[in-house]
């Protein structure tokens, strides 16, 4: 029972997923869904992440000790960046993306495409986002440095830690 956090936390992008792409839009108007809805989803998801992985990493891990502690963090981080990289190709299937002819497209598969790139901040140039996705496209880039930022940290931690003599 005290893997249950974990484990929710970790199966819980793939049911995100195929709800998102299973499922229309909401009937709420746009406007309600993205600047009510969405956010609120949002700071849930990255509230769920905090309280799960808190609750995954105080409880007892039994003979596997400190190291599978370490691990548990980012794979959380992992699940987190899934679920938020959903959250935001939703978005941009609602808004729609600029395809390289000028078209706007709302496609589960380019918006993805579209969401990993932003979150990378690599920006191939192929897809833009249309006027009314940029202030969404500016707040996952951010949330992207900081994330990656983050998940970097506790994998050298991770590391750092299999490579420590056992207590």
């Amino acid at each position: 029972m005290e893997w249950l956090p974990l484990l929710v936390l970790l199966f819980w992008p793939f049911v995100y997923a195929w709800a998102v792409m299973s499922f229309p839009h909401p009937t709420v108007p746009d406007r309600v869904y993205l600047n009510t809805v969405k956010p609120i989803a949002i700071g849930a998801q990255i509230s769920a992440y905090l309280w799960f992985a808190r609750k995954a990493v105080r409880s007892p891990v039994g003979r596997f000790g400190r190291r599978l502690q370490t691990i548990i963090y980012p794979a959380c981080t992992i699940a987190l960046i899934m679920i938020l990289l959903l959250e935001f190709t939703d978005i941009y299937k609602l808004l729609g993306i600029i395809d390289p002819y000028g078209h706007t497209v709302h496609d589960g598969a380019s918006c993805l495409y579209f969401s990993v790139i932003t979150w990378t901040t690599v920006g191939y140039g192929d897809f833009h986002p249309t006027p009314s996705a940029r202030g969404f496209v500016a707040c996952e880039a951010m949330l992207g440095y900081l994330l990656m930022g983050l998940l970097v940290a506790l994998f050298t931690n991770a590391v750092l830690e299999s490579r420590a003599p056992s207590r």
